[in-house]
Formats: C-alpha cells, sequence, structure tokens
C-alpha cells in the first residue's frame, strides 16, 4: 500500500477568490480528512483510518464505534487542542472500540491529561506506535486495554506510564 500526500497551502484565483484546501490528515481507502475526528465521524464498523500527517486536536473515539488508527512513521498526533466538561484535553478519549498500529507518535504534555483516556466499558489494543506523556498519566485504563508491541513513555519523572483502574 503506498500513499502520497500533497500539503497544501493558501492560494487565491485572479478574481481573489480562496481556493484554499485543506491538507490531509487521515484517510480511509480513497477519502481523504482533514481530521482524525472527521474521519471517525465518516467512517464505518471496523474501518482502518491511516494517519498521514501530524495533527493537533482531542479525538473521541464514541460508544459503539469500532475502527483502526494506523499512524504513518514520522507522524506525531498532538493532543490538548482543547478542554472538555471534565477540565481534561486528552490526546484520545475512547468510549468504544480502538486499535492502534503504526510507528507514529502520540503525545500529551497537558497537566491533568493522558495520551489515552479509556474510559469505562471501553476496549483499546495498542498494537504499535510510542505513547509519550507529561504530566499526568500516558495511558489512564478504566477499560480493557492490550498492549502489544507499542512503546509507553514517561517523561515526567513525579507521574506514572499508565494508571491501570480506579484510584
Amino acid at each position: 500500500l503506498m500513499i502520497s500526500v500533497i500539503p497544501t497551502s493558501a492560494l487565491a484565483d485572479e478574481a481573489g477568490e480562496d481556493t484554499t484546501t485543506e491538507t490531509t490528515v487521515a484517510t480511509i481507502g480513497e477519502n481523504s480528512y482533514s481530521t482524525i475526528a472527521a474521519a471517525i465521524e465518516a467512517a464505518e464498523s471496523g474501518a482502518t483510518i491511516t494517519v498521514v500527517a501530524d495533527t493537533a486536536e482531542n479525538i473521541t473515539v464514541p460508544e459503539g464505534t469500532n475502527i483502526t488508527l494506523a499512524i504513518q512513521a514520522g507522524v506525531t498526533v498532538s493532543g490538548g487542542t482543547t478542554k472538555d466538561s471534565a477540565d481534561k484535553s486528552h490526546t484520545i478519549t475512547n468510549k468504544g472500540t480502538l486499535t492502534i498500529t503504526g510507528a507514529g507518535t502520540l503525545k500529551n504534555e497537558n497537566s491533568g491529561s493522558g495520551v489515552l483516556f479509556n474510559d469505562v466499558g471501553a476496549t483499546a489494543e495498542l498494537n504499535g506506535c510510542t505513547f509519550t506523556g507529561t504530566p499526568w498519566y500516558v495511558i489512564k485504563n478504566l477499560g480493557d486495554l492490550t498492549i502489544d508491541g507499542a512503546t509507553v513513555r514517561q517523561e515526567d519523572a513525579g507521574s506514572s506510564a499508565i494508571d491501570n483502574g480506579w484510584y
């Protein structure tokens, strides 16, 4: 499988009309999306979303959703762009069934927020990528979690890499 991504830039035609097209961050088959969130919204159950470009966004996998995020080597997914109602800004909040594969990096550097928050009743399989965080847990798991082939790196000596279960 070979995917080519051509970043886009702001352009205007001779009349000054904006002809900007958005950069592709994620794909499902031949379909391109400017955010992972948009790809998740469009995904059918069991879909693989390939992440092909760096992005900074908070991602939620809704309850009842079953997807795979395949994050390409050299791609970084950063979270913490906005806080939710619980004052958290996790990179990924999983409430469904999520598998993460690939060789990319997922990170979060916001206080009180993690790279992956695996909610009650959710299932996550981490089969690749590097998960890096400071200064909270890199992964907070309240559901079912399997780690096989992923690297979890805590960069804050005063924090834990994984919190599994309730306090």
